[in-house]
């Protein structure tokens, strides 16, 4: 059914009880009053928009029929909470450093660094090394290829600072360059004191 005959059947079934109410209100003003007035009222009412008043009130109390209907949810729900990152970094071997590595045996990996942002970024390479003995700056060493030219360099060796049960290493500032860059690194654990026991380590870019 078009619209406007579904506003016009409940503004004539209005019009009507309302119509009708006013003339028994009329008539009784007739009797108190001598019939003076009454028929004026009547024709007062008449004569009122009664369309623009009461298509105003059966919007304001939604008797239109304009109806929204619920959707009927038929699968399981999928939630989620999803953290939006800036550069993210990954090994070129997994995992970047092995679980098992022999004292003073050198490793070599290559951290790959994924910049989105659309801008070259300055940053540092952060290794932390959580200790299971008391820790000297010289227990581990690490070098990260600064200049990218993928050799490591006598000058590209960091130095260690001690923090609690974390030894850790801070790169130079270096560019990171918008969209996929390789950093080749290495590690090499020297403490004979670490011989049968486990290091944990976190490795990360950070400003």
């Amino acid at each position: 059914m078009e619209l406007w005959k579904k506003i016009r059947i409940p503004l004539d079934k209005a019009k009507q009880i309302l119509l009708l109410g006013a003339r028994e209100e009329a008539g009784e003003h007739e009797v108190e009053e001598g019939g003076e007035g009454g028929g004026g009222k009547l024709q007062s009412l008449k004569a009122l928009p009664w369309k623009k008043i009461l298509v105003c009130l059966l919007i304001a109390a939604g008797a239109i029929g304009f109806t929204v209907t619920a959707a009927t949810i038929l699968s399981n729900i999928l939630t989620g909470t999803t953290k939006i990152t800036g550069i993210s970094i990954s090994p070129k071997t997994a995992p970047l450093i092995p679980s098992d590595v022999a004292l003073n045996t050198l490793v070599t990996n290559n951290i790959t660094v994924n910049n989105p942002t659309g801008a070259a970024l300055n940053a540092k390479f952060i290794f932390n090394f959580t200790m299971p003995i008391t820790p000297a700056t010289d227990d581990i060493e690490v070098w990260v290829d600064l200049n990218r030219n993928n050799v490591i360099e006598s000058g590209e060796k960091l130095t260690g600072a001690v923090h609690g049960n974390i030894l850790q290493f801070t790169s130079p500032t270096v560019t990171i360059p918008t969209g996929t860059s390789s950093w080749k690194i290495q590690v090499r654990f020297v403490e004979t004191n670490l011989v049968g026991k486990s290091v944990g380590w976190k490795v990360y870019v950070a400003s």
